[in-house]
């Protein structure tokens, strides 16, 4: 139940500060994004937890997307991911 909870309280949160978010969106616990207004987010899109988002000038990433958990994905020259794309845990672009 808290786990539902707080991520209904983080789609609320992320909704208002990220550049574009779609819709069926579900962000884990312990997820750091760096500049929020910098990152987009697809239709789909699943970020589990313990992943960090560094958007520097840019973070899109497209419809129907997976990041595994312990992610780290920097967009210090932007980052673009296309749709019905998995990022395995761990993986650090």
């Amino acid at each position: 139940m808290t786990y539902v909870a707080g991520s209904g309280l983080r789609l609320i949160y992320y909704r208002k500060h990220f550049r574009r978010m779609g819709d069926t969106c579900i962000i884990g616990p312990y997820v750091v994004i760096d500049h929020p207004e910098r990152v987009s987010l697809g239709l789909f899109v699943m970020i589990d937890s313990l992943t960090r988002i560094e958007a520097g000038r840019g973070v899109h990433i497209g419809d129907c997307c997976h990041i595994c958990s312990g992610c780290v994905l920097s967009g210090a020259g932007s980052l673009y991911i296309g749709n019905n794309v998995a990022v395995s845990a761990g993986t650090k672009v």
